[in-house]
Formats: structure tokens, sequence, C-alpha cells
């Protein structure tokens, strides 16, 4: 039965409210009036009211008149209505107007039920209203709280909500014709004006929220971003859409994040965009997805395609009533020195939030934040002419503030510089800092932080904890963050205090530091920030440290750390200063380009290319650095160990973020030689690990790695071999006359692996014993492949028996044979992510597509006319990627069987193919000697890698796709740049 609270200022007009009361209870609505339901608990009216809308109500209806408008327990009972999802606030107007229907109630449907309005028919319209059924709601994610007194814009806000609600209500084909106009909206506008504010009180309207159930996302951006931080973002939008945050590129993220999209009802909100390239990292909207973007900069909505609502200043009128609404006044009362307060502030609604936190403070004393606006000086601040002059006010407004805190407060408040501008900050993180620098206890910080909040100093945004409690976590809008460095003096000593403050709370080693939400992703930031570049080197190169970030569930927050660290490197600044000239004459090229294309030709000459080759002294570094970390010897500089480590940590990460605890033992048989397996020889022996009950590491030679144990028991050559869950598969072309296997690769768990091989069998193995578990038997003939499912529990073997079979791994038992639709030998499969479809390649020139459940061909795909060897499907198991020995490479719709196009220039025969995990490169060996990388959506071959001397026979990519490895029957392997501008 649906609840109703009444929520009204009594002197507006008590006797309606009694009588509405009445009418909703006749048709059996259960009606909360204070009059008659207020509970004898021994609470406070103000709690029992409090704890009806928590727990009793399922709808607030909002009685609006001129006392209900300014009234602030009747503005907390609305407030505190939308803060819960199971509660509908509905208002209606009783007296006044409806411009004095407040904050985002303007935003909603409001009954008319004043003088002269047939009051019968207007109050069944609110009796339907009120017997829906709840909607579904978008939740809110990082979405910051509103400001204690926010002042609406109805007309603006109508606008852009509209805009975000086009097209939403009915299903819709997105054509290539189609403009994104309609799915992004920015609203721009200088620095203070309010738009971060707007775009908070938008994502809490009930309509938006209705229109995108899936959730509405919060992004923010900032000024200084890079490929990391960037990356960061993209994994927390992607881990709270319900996605595998298990990438470590942005390509690999946008893949995952454009399949999310495809299928939900998703609004991305992108806070304070500075570059349109930040804002296209998340452009992969979905039909029923949209954008609003907030900025400073027109022309990155127009980049867009967006459509742009502009945010101006506030009229006299808002300034006013946000000035009211700050000391619990009406406009009319407000005294003559807050009109001259608004002047002041021009009109800035930061400026205005500033000035009206001091009155409050003062007890509505306007006079008092008047003088101190007018007496402000902003020569006590260094570096006067970066000033925007628009923000000249704000300033003064910023300074009167602080300068009403006590010195040791100010002190604090400008402690708060050493953060970034772009990140929240964990209370708790500002409680270590202010406990170290201001002998705060947590009840101190927690009193200071919100009596900053009530001045406008801070945002303060609670949140809910993974562990079920709330916790808070402060921003700075950017120009009291710039305020704030500005009176703060020296970053590197105010580094120093938070490196200080962190490492009394950790005496035992960094790796033993707070998992507070902040310290493991940002040290890397503050070490080198407060001059101690070499603590951070050793903290990189610490594997304790490695593993404290991994079980963290910051694994692949690791690779932020090895970047940050080579950056700050001196030896390093040459080869970056060599890229920054590189990327500016690639930029002048550019735009010549544009200029000649511009003038058709017409007195503008045709701009040579610019060399972006190496220089010969950049040749030189990359040479003695290969031969320093070559087979002969192991580079101990401290570029060399932080790659080494970072090697480790890429080419493990899947292991690490599976098996957090388990760093140190991954590292340990990770290699014999360096200084990872130094370090981890020296910590093993503290552990107690199944991985490792075996015998002792033996002296390993320099140059290779110790076998750790042989596993024997197939009889002839062993082929391909798969391990779960996610291992690859390895084809030789053809068959070796001793046993051999041609790619050996660990998964995550390392546990089991499976092997084919010619001697018709296929065996299950224990990794960590070298023990056969059980050999799966039934294939006729020789067998060349095995795919394995994500889960590890299936495995899927192609052989020459002209045959496929789905084996279940641990019983041995053959679930089923895929046959019947091949006329030759299997040579390669391929399974979808999701292990339902397997896509075989044959000797019989074609390629077929089975329901590994029902053992069905759903599909053939011809068109090859020779052999097709190899296989490969994209990460969304939509396209695959065949080799064959006619010379080409095909690109597949998986769904259809219609071949897309044709990747032809190699000479000779084909023989294998990998795919990035984006999908979007494909990179193919031939018997010509050559790999060559394809862009698999425009058929376009971007790059030939020469080198080998004989036949190519296989190739595979690293997890990022930027590198790969390649072997040939020359026996060599190459290491190359499987990108566009990669290094061979």
């Amino acid at each position: 039965m649906t609840t109703v609270f009444l929520s009204y200022a009594r002197s507006d007009d008590e006797p309606f409210v009694r009588r509405l009361c009445d009418d909703l209870t006749a048709v059996g609505l259960t009606v909360w009036f204070d009059r008659k339901s207020l509970m004898a608990r021994g609470l406070t009216f103000h709690q029992e009211i409090k704890d009806a809308i928590r727990c009793d109500v399922d709808r607030i209806v909002y009685v609006g008149g001129p006392k209900a408008a300014v009234s602030p327990y009747v503005r907390e009972e609305w407030q505190l209505g939308l803060e819960f999802d199971h509660v509908v606030v509905t208002p209606i107007l009783r007296l006044g107007d409806y411009t004095d229907i407040p904050g985002e109630l303007a935003l909603l449907h409001c009954e008319d039920f004043r003088d002269g309005v047939d009051y019968n028919e207007t109050l069944a319209k609110l009796i339907a209203n009120l017997q829906k059924p709840n909607p579904k709601l978008g939740a809110l994610v990082a979405v910051p709280s509103l400001p204690p007194h926010f002042i609406t814009r109805p007309e603006l806000m109508r606008r852009v909500r509209d805009a975000l609600l086009v097209d939403l209500q009915t299903s819709r084909v997105m054509t290539s014709e189609d403009t994104s106009t309609e799915t992004h909206v920015g609203m721009q506008g200088m620095g203070g004006i309010g738009k971060s504010v707007l775009a908070a009180a938008l994502a809490r309207n009930r309509r938006v929220r209705e229109a995108y159930p899936d959730g509405i996302v919060w992004i923010s951006f900032g000024q200084k971003l890079t490929n990391e931080d960037l990356l960061q973002r993209l994994r927390d939008v992607v881990h709270h859409l319900g996605g595998d945050v298990a990438f470590t590129s942005l390509p690999q993220g946008q893949g995952i994040l454009r399949e999310l999209l495809q299928a939900k009802a998703v609004l991305l909100i992108l806070d304070d965009v500075w570059k349109a390239s930040d804002a296209q990292k998340f452009d992969f909207l979905g039909p029923r997805c949209r954008m609003l973007i907030t900025t400073r900069d027109a022309g990155i909505v127009h980049t867009l395609h967006g459509e742009r609502f502009p945010v101006s200043l506030f009229t006299e009128k808002e300034a006013l009533e946000l000035l009211a609404e700050s000391v619990d006044l009406l406009p009319a009362a407000l005294p003559p020195e807050a009109h001259e307060v608004v002047d002041e502030c021009g009109l800035l609604p930061l400026a205005l939030a500033l000035s009206g936190g001091m009155a409050k403070k003062r007890g509505g004393d306007f006079r008092s934040v008047l003088e101190r606006l007018r007496r402000s000086d902003l020569d006590k601040i260094a570096d006067r002419e970066s000033f925007n002059p628009q923000h000249k006010t704000l300033w003064r407004a910023m300074q009167a503030s602080v300068e009403m805190l006590s010195i040791d407060e100010q002190r604090r408040f400008a402690e708060l510089a050493v953060f970034s501008e772009d990140d929240t900050v964990p209370e708790s993180t500002v409680a270590t800092l202010w406990e170290h620098t201001g002998r705060l206890d947590n009840l101190d910080t927690e009193d200071l932080l919100i009596d900053l909040a009530g001045r406008s100093l801070i945002q303060l945004d609670s949140r809910p904890g993974t562990d079920g409690t709330t916790t808070r976590r402060i921003s700075l809008h950017d120009l009291l963050h710039d305020y704030a460095v500005r009176i703060a003096g020296d970053a590197k000593e105010l580094n120093q205090l938070l490196v200080s403050a962190y490492q009394e709370k950790c005496p035992d080693g960094w790796h033993t530091g707070l998992n507070d939400g902040y310290f493991f992703q940002h040290l890397r930031e503050h070490l080198p920030a407060a001059g101690q570049l070499d603590e951070l080197i050793e903290l990189v190169c610490d594997l304790r440290w490695v593993q404290a970030k991994c079980l963290a569930g910051l694994t692949y927050d690791l690779a932020a750390d090895y970047t940050a660290a080579l950056d700050m490197l001196p030896e390093t600044q040459h080869e970056r200063d060599q890229e920054r000239q590189r990327q500016e004459r690639l930029r002048n090229y550019g735009a010549q380009l544009v200029a000649y294309a511009a003038a058709r030709g017409e007195g503008v000459p045709l701009p040579e290319p610019p060399d972006t080759r190496p220089t010969h002294e950049s040749m030189r570094r990359a040479e003695a650095a290969s031969q320093a970390s070559g087979p002969e010897r192991i580079d101990l500089s401290r570029h060399g160990r932080i790659a080494t480590f970072a090697n480790f940590v890429s080419s493990h990460s899947h292991q690490l973020h599976r098996f957090s605890e388990q760093a140190i033992p991954i590292a340990f048989n990770h290699a014999s030689v360096g200084p990872v397996a130094d370090q981890a020889e020296e910590l093993v022996g503290s552990l107690h690990n199944p991985w490792l009950d075996r015998e002792p590491r033996p002296p390993a030679p320099p140059q290779h790695p110790a076998c750790m144990r042989t596993f024997d028991g197939h009889t002839r050559s062993v082929n391909a071999m798969a391990l779960t869950p996610d291992g690859p598969t390895a084809m030789p072309e053809t068959p070796p006359e001793k046993a051999a296997a041609d790619v050996v690769a660990l998964t995550p768990d390392g546990l089991t692996a499976v092997s084919a091989s010619f001697d018709k069998t296929l065996r299950v193995w224990d990794v960590a014993k070298g023990e056969c578990l059980r050999t799966l038997e039934g294939h006729a003939r020789s067998i060349r492949a095995v795919a394995i499912t994500p889960d590890g529990n299936t495995a899927v073997s192609a052989s020459n028996d002209k045959t496929l079979r789905v084996w279940d791994v641990a019983t041995g038992e053959c679930l089923r044979t895929l046959e019947g639709r091949t006329a030759w030998w299997v040579w390669a499969v391929a399974l979808t992510p999701d292990g339902h479809t397997a896509v075989s390649a044959s000797w019989d020139k074609t390629l077929c597509v089975w329901d590994v459940a029902t053992g069905e061909c759903e599909r053939t795909l011809e068109g090859h006319t020779n052999y097709v060897g190899a296989v490969a499907l994209t990460p969304n198991g939509h396209t695959a990627v065949s080799a064959s020995w006619d010379k080409t490479v095909r690109v597949w719709d998986v769904a259809s069987g219609n071949c897309l196009r044709i990747l032809a220039g190699h000479t000779d025969k084909v023989c294998a193919v990998a795919l990035t995990p984006d999908g979007h490169t494909a990179v193919s060996a031939g018997a010509d000697k050559t790999l060559r990388v394809w862009d698999v959506a425009k058929g376009e071959c971007l790059r030939t890698l020469a080198g080998h001397t004989d036949k190519v026979c296989a190739v595979a990519l690293t997890p990022d796709g930027h590198t790969a490895v390649s072997a040939s029957k020359d026996k060599t392997l190459r290491v190359c740049g499987a990108s566009p501008q990669g290094n061979a």
C-alpha cells in the first residue's frame, strides 16, 4: 500500500492540507500527516519526520506556497526524499506562482490546486499519479553531492534535460547518416559559473534517472590528464557497468566499453573537459546512451558534434536568492549590504556561494562580508599576471573567505593543495595529513571539513563504501585549488609533509601502507614531487609493493607506477625531448597539409614529409640498451631495474589480478636471473605455498631460465598446447620429427595444461607437479590444435580425422563430436569469449562455425582458394580473421558468414594470424619471410615487418597488443612492434 508524506508549511494553508489528507485516505492511501501521525518514541519532532521519510513512506507530496518555499524544515523534507530511490517527490501548487517552486522540484510536473481551479478534477489526477508504481531509476555513480544552498535555473535545466531525453522513448535504428547531435549535449561557460552543479542536479532528476535505468556515471576530467589517468577512469566506468577491468591499454578498454554500452541505457557525464581528445576516448555510445559534457571551451562541444547550452552568470534575482538561502531569509528580507555583495561578486555563482558561507558564519552579517570583499588585497598572492580578469571578484571572495579562518585553519586549507585538482580525496587521507601537520584527530578533521564545506571552500561528498559504511570524499573547484596552491608556498615541502605523514603509518615499509583509496594509487606522484626519486625507484622495484597493490585490487594500476618512475629518470630525458620534437614536426606537417588543401595547390607548395626516423644518437642508445638487456647480461641500472619489473608485471598481469596473494611465487617462477628473480629468491623462503613444492631451483645458465620440469607421455610430436582458462593455442605448419611444443604460455592459475599430439591424444597436465592427470582419446588421426573455453572446463580439439571434439577437461569425457561438414584435415580452431561458438579452419579451403553445446555446424565460410591453416576471433566474437595458403587473409562476419574484406599483400602462403586485444589490428605471418600489420576495418596493410631469412610459421601478440613475437624456420624468434609506428 502506498504511503504518502505531506510536506507543507503550516502558516501557508493548514486547513487545505487537512482536507487533502482526508481525501487521499478515503481512496485507500496511507497518509503521513504530522498533526495525526507523530509517534511518541521519545524522539524530537524533527527526528520523527526524518525517520518517517527514511523508512515509512513511498511518496512525498510537497504543498507549494510562499512559506514552504523558504522553510528550512520543508526544504530538508523534500531534499531528503530525493536522496532515497524508493521515494518519489510530487510537487503541487497551493499558493503563489510556479516560479516559487524551489530547487529540482521546478523540473517536475506540478498540479495546480490554487483557488479557482476545479479541486476534484485536479485531485483525481494527483491520486492517479500517486498510485502509479515506482519506476526503475538509474543508479548514480560518483555523482557529487549538491551544495548546501543550490539555486536551480529551471529554464536552462529544462532545456538541457529535454535534450538528454530526445528519442529515448521509442526504438530507433541508428544509420551511418546519423549525426551525434542527439547523443552529445554540452554545457559551456567560464570557470566558477556553476556548470558542474547544474550537471549534478540534472543527474538527480527523476525523469533523467528513469530514462537511463542502467546508470548515470560521472567522470571527472581536468586540465592535465595523462593517458594513465584516462586509462584508470576508463577502468572505473567499465567496473561500474559490470565489465571486466582486466585490460592494460586504452584500445582494449574501449572495446569493452563499446560492447557494454551497446545494450544499455547509460548517461555518461564528462565533467570539466579541457581537450576534445580526452572525451573522445569515452565516446562509444550505444543507441540508448547519451553524453553530457561540461567545459569552458565551446570548440570541444563543436568537435563532438554536440548541442551546446551556454551557462551564463546569475541574474540579480538568482544571486539574491542564493544569499537569502545561505542565511535562511526571504530575498525581500535581505539587508542593503547583500545587494552590494552581489555587485562585488559580479554575479558569479561560486563567489556568491563563498560570500553566503561567510555571512552564515557571521550570523547573517553582510556588512562584515562586504567590508572583507572590498579590502581584499590580491597583491598578497603571487603571480597576479596569470589571473583571468573575469575572475578577480572570485579571487577576492576566496581570499576574504579563507582569511575568516583561524591561522591554523588557513594552514590546513592550504595543505589541501598537495592533492591534484582532478581527484577526489578520501576524508581518511586528509585526516592522515592533518594528524601529522596539525595534530588533529579524526573528529577534529571531520569538524573542520564540514566547516569548510559550509563555507563553500570545498565540496564534501558522501559515498557508500564497499563494506556497507558511508565514507566522505573531498574535492576543490579548480579555481579554489589554484588559490590554495598560491597560498601554500613550496610544493616540494608540502609533498614532503604528506609523504612523512604516510611514512608514520607504515614504519615497516611502504607495502604495509593504508588502503584508504588514495595511498596506493598516488604515492608514485608524491615521492618525486617531494624530491625522493630514489625512493620511488626502490618502491616500484619491491615485490612486496607489487603484491600489496594486487591485494588492493590495483594490479592494472601498477603500469602507471613504472611509467611515472621511468618518466622521472634523467636518463630518459633525451628520448622524451626527441619524441616531443618528432610530434611537433608531425603537427607542423599536418598544418601545412591543411593549408595546401585549402589553397588547392595554388601558390602553396606541397610540403615535404618530416624526417621522423630516430637520430644516430638515439639508435646508438637503443642498441646499447638492447645489448645491456640481452641474454649476455642483466641491466642493473635504474632504468634497467624498473624496465625488468615492468616487464614482469605486464607479462603476468592476468595472473597477478586473479591470484593477488601469489605475487611473490609468480615472480619466483618468472625467471631464474635478474632483479625480479633475486628479490623473489630472498622473499619466497618465508612463504608456504603449494606452487613451490618442488626441488630448489638449480643454478641456471646466465642466458636461459631454468627448466622447472618435463612433461613426458606423448609418443609422437606435440603439435599444440592450450592452458586453462585463457591460454593461447600453438600450431606448427608441418609435423616435426621429434617431440616438441612450438609455443608455451602460462594462464592466470598456471595449474592445468592441455596438450595436443600427433599420437592422436590430448593430455591434461598438472603444471605444478608435471604429472599427466588424464589422457583424452577418441580422435582417429593426428590432432592439430586445441582451444579452451574461458572457464577452463571444456576443451575443443581439431584433428586430421576431419572432426572436432568437445571434451570435459575435469573427467576426460568426450562430450560430443563435431563432424560432417569438412572433407579434409581440420588445422585450426578458435572459440568466442563466451565459449558457445567455435570457428574451425580446414584444408578443404573453408571455415565452419559450430555451436559447441549442440555440435551443429551453423554455417560454412567459403572464399579461400587454398588451404586455410589459421583462424583468430575478435574479442567480441563477431568477426573472424583467417590465414590461407592462397596468400591472403580474410575477414569474416561470424553471424552471417559473409566475407567482409580480403587482405592481400603476401607473396607466398600465409601461415598464421593474430589479433590485438581490441580487434582492430591483425598481424599475419607468411612463407614470404615477412609479417604484415593490417587495419582489420579498412583492409589496409599498415606495415610490413621483414628480417627473417626463412618462412615465418607462427606469430603471437603481447597482452597490450603493442608487440609481436614471431617464430621462423630460420631457427629464430623475433620481437617487433605490432602497431603501425612500432619498431622492428
